[in-house]
């Protein structure tokens, strides 16, 4: 008999990651994630137009970090 092979469901969620594109949308987020429309949103209307749509994603605390994390990327 030949011995059955074992795969680890670590390596089954990073092939389905991989199946499914992840990383491949505007700044490596995945294509229509929340994530890519905040960054999109961020870049082309500043943060004022991003910032409604980030706090209701995150809280207060998370946006301010990220905020500042999308300035430092776009120097």
């Amino acid at each position: 008999m030949a011995a059955k092979k074992v795969v680890k469901k670590s390596a089954k969620k990073s092939a389905a990651k991989a199946k499914n594109g992840n990383g491949n949308g505007y700044k490596g987020h995945r294509p229509g994630s929340a994530k890519e429309k905040l960054h999109q949103l961020f870049d082309k209307h500043g943060p004022e137009k991003a910032r409604p749509l980030a706090l209701k994603l995150a809280a207060a605390s998370t946006v301010a970090t990220s905020f500042s994390q999308f300035r430092r990327g776009s120097k």
